[in-house]
């Protein structure tokens, strides 16, 4: 039952459906023991290699699932009807696409069975440390997945209803009967076509909204906290204070993770830093506050090698950074 009970855990993580302690749950008994790791960092893999499939390729699902729970509702296959998804990295080995089967039922059930009313399955994709995964859903819109993240939608997507965890770029087809909506922790978004980026992780306190075309509705579920965003305006969802403030600028660099390009034009040496914090997860510690306020212009610079951004930054400005600490803490010292 000990088993059951974290496949189960497995399962949710993948589709995205896991609360912060059952999160944390996971995370010590994977921590626990090597094997424990190993199980759950192959089915990670496994389900990021689920597009590898063949197209003639039908898993038994619902027997792969009814080792688990007989409940779940069968879906024919691990790759979606009228949707698409492209990967960065591939690998093609038959028996993946049989264990995928398994858990990508898993990850699509407890979405279908979290869903009040719901009796269409839902498909969950999820994208890998340093993966990027482009999706082609049924009505033409397309979603840049960022690495780390997870999204879900209904497979017939009858309603253009969409989950989300971690973050994307999304380029909605405009349809003016259908609106699509996306539920990403605290924060839903409402559109009926546009281009947008959403940042929502679970770990971080606020969800962030920015728009590159057309019109947005992003508001906090809980509240009634709720702001139209037009083309270059952004907003930021405070989780704790339930709170949304709106902004009459895009986020700075939002989608240099999807661009792979930085552009800064003249912009304070402190929001250089915090927009490198934001792409690669890592922190500053500012010893010498002058550098602050330090206007800096770094045009169409790769976004792929931070130490590469550091040595450009280091040989314009007049301060040094210290990246011992980068391997260990993720933190850089600026002197």
């Amino acid at each position: 039952m000990e088993d059951v009970k974290f496949t189960n855990l497995i399962g949710k993580y993948l589709s995205g459906n896991m609360s912060p302690p059952e999160k944390r749950e996971l995370m010590s008994w994977a921590e626990s023991d090597t094997t424990n790791q190993s199980y759950l960092e192959d089915m990670i893999d496994v389900w990021g290699k689920t597009a590898d499939a063949e197209p003639d390729f039908d898993a038994d699902i619902e027997a792969a699932w009814a080792k688990v729970d007989q409940k779940l509702p069968s879906v024919e296959s691990e790759q979606p009807k009228g949707a698409k998804v492209r990967f960065i990295r591939r690998t093609s080995r038959r028996w993946l696409q049989i264990a995928a089967a398994a858990v990508v039922v898993l990850a699509v059930g407890w979405w279908w069975s979290t869903s009040s009313g719901q009796t269409d399955a839902w498909v969950a994709v999820n994208s890998l440390d340093g993966e990027v995964k482009e999706i082609t859903l049924p009505d033409g819109s397309q979603i840049w997945l960022r690495a780390d993240s997870r999204l879900s939608y209904p497979e017939s997507f009858t309603q253009r209803q969409i989950r989300l965890e971690g973050e994307a770029f999304f380029d909605v087809a405009r349809m003016e009967d259908s609106p699509f909506e996306i539920y990403s922790g605290e924060a839903k978004t409402t559109v009926l076509g546009t281009s947008f980026n959403v940042r929502a992780y679970p770990e971080e306190e606020v969800i962030e909204i920015s728009v590159t075309s057309g019109t947005v509705i992003f508001e906090e579920q809980r509240g009634d906290e709720k702001v139209t965003l037009v083309k270059n305006t952004s907003a930021i969802l405070s989780k704790t204070k339930q709170t949304i403030e709106k902004k009459e600028e895009a986020i700075s660099n939002a989608t240099s993770w999807k661009t792979e390009l930085f552009d800064f034009d003249h912009v304070p040496v402190a929001l250089i830093l915090a927009d490198l914090e934001r792409h690669f997860g890592i922190r500053f510690d500012v010893q010498n506050n002058k550098v602050q306020t330090l206007p800096y212009t770094m045009p169409n610079q790769p976004a792929d090698d931070l130490l590469e951004i550091i040595d450009v930054l280091e040989f314009g400005t007049p301060f040094v950074y210290d990246t011992s600490k980068l391997q260990t803490d993720s933190v850089i010292i600026v002197r």
